[in-house]
């Protein structure tokens, strides 16, 4: 049974947001990682890590469960930058008072220096990718703010908010 060109259309990868994005963003991870191996960090690694420097402007205590919901990280994954980070120097981890199943997590001086580095290279990387079509970015980032609000609730609900 041929296929009709309605489904045609849609399997063609310009037309498929899932491949568009996937595509995209692979793009995207690129050139972060280009940038950030000046100082030896990865995109997994920045993705967690600013996660935690963007809450220790606003928290005095940061947990790692925080900046799970922050960065929307697997716990697995976090759990490891965070080993990594520790070995590295750039982030102090502890048992959290009152309970031992949460961790805390602090960067330390030299965390605080890199993410300072990492958060500039990033934000030039962003300006050269994203500017290319500034006319459509404010559309671009309302858009992607509304599938992430629907999607997120939707991932919540089928993984019992994991």
């Amino acid at each position: 049974m041929p296929l009709s060109k309605k489904v045609i259309s849609i399997l063609a990868p310009e037309n498929n947001p899932g491949f568009l994005l996937m595509a995209v963003h692979g793009l995207y991870q690129q050139m972060i990682n280009k940038g950030l191996e000046q100082i030896e960090l990865s995109y997994s690694e920045y993705v967690v890590v600013s996660g935690l420097y963007l809450l220790s402007f606003t928290h005095d205590v940061v947990t790692q469960k925080m900046v799970i919901g922050i960065s929307k990280q697997d716990k697995s994954v976090v759990s490891n930058v965070f080993k990594q980070m520790v070995a590295r120097g750039f982030v102090v981890r502890e048992e959290y008072e009152g309970d031992t199943r949460l961790k805390t997590v602090k960067l330390t001086p030299l965390g605080e220096k890199i993410m300072g580095v990492a958060v500039k290279i990033v934000s030039d990387i962003n300006v050269e990718f994203f500017s290319k079509n500034e006319e459509c970015l404010a559309v671009f980032n309302n858009s992607m703010n509304d599938i992430f609000v629907k999607n997120d609730r939707r991932v919540a609900i089928l993984t019992g908010g994991q």
